[in-house]
């Protein structure tokens, strides 16, 4: 079975079948209590966001990063988190939309300057989602939720991610193109 994430936006990818919004985690969950467990789960990543970016840092060590891309990944990390944490949180798909714009641009056009090579930004993505993953298990198993909510909260990071590397591969895509119109 093929899985369309349903998106609004202005902008959309038709011919990817991809819109720009995820869902809402209401609409997503089925009974008012798991609603409110992936609430719960979102406020709870607000507030371990340092836990997220120590497990992501420590993560990519070994990435060939200098400090002002380190930096950057860093607040790049940052802002995706706390999107994702207040979509989570059960705020509108607009604030992870508006969040994940500036990430995934960042992230294409830092591969399309090879000032980090594409697999290095990959890899950082992938680190950052382990670590985000890493963090709603503990809060899950230390707020004793139920674990659908859990299962929720990972498949919204999941879609949120492969929306982003769609958005990533076309960021990258337009600054190669741009480059290569350059004499």
């Amino acid at each position: 079975m093929v899985e369309t994430i349903t998106m609004e936006s202005q902008e959309s990818s038709t011919e990817l079948g991809v819109e720009q919004a995820p869902p809402s985690p209401a609409s997503a969950a089925q009974s008012p209590e798991l609603r409110r467990d992936v609430e719960r789960l979102g406020e709870t990543l607000l507030a371990r966001v340092s836990d997220v970016l120590e497990l992501t840092m420590t993560r990519t060590e070994g990435l060939h990063l200098d400090a002002d891309l380190r930096s950057s990944a860093e607040r790049i990390s940052k802002t995706s988190t706390l999107a994702l944490g207040r979509w989570l949180a059960g705020e509108e798909s607009r604030v992870a939309r508006e969040a994940s714009a500036e990430t995934w641009l960042f992230y294409g056009e830092l591969a399309a300057s090879r000032t980090a090579t594409l697999s290095d930004v990959i890899t950082h993505c992938m680190c950052w989602r382990d670590a985000v993953s890493e963090v709603l298990e503990q809060s899950a198993a230390q707020l004793q939720l139920n674990p659908e909510a859990l299962s929720q909260a990972r498949h919204m990071l999941r879609l949120g991610l492969e929306l982003g590397f769609i958005q990533m591969s076309q960021a990258f895509d337009s600054a190669q193109k741009h480059s290569l119109a350059r004499p």
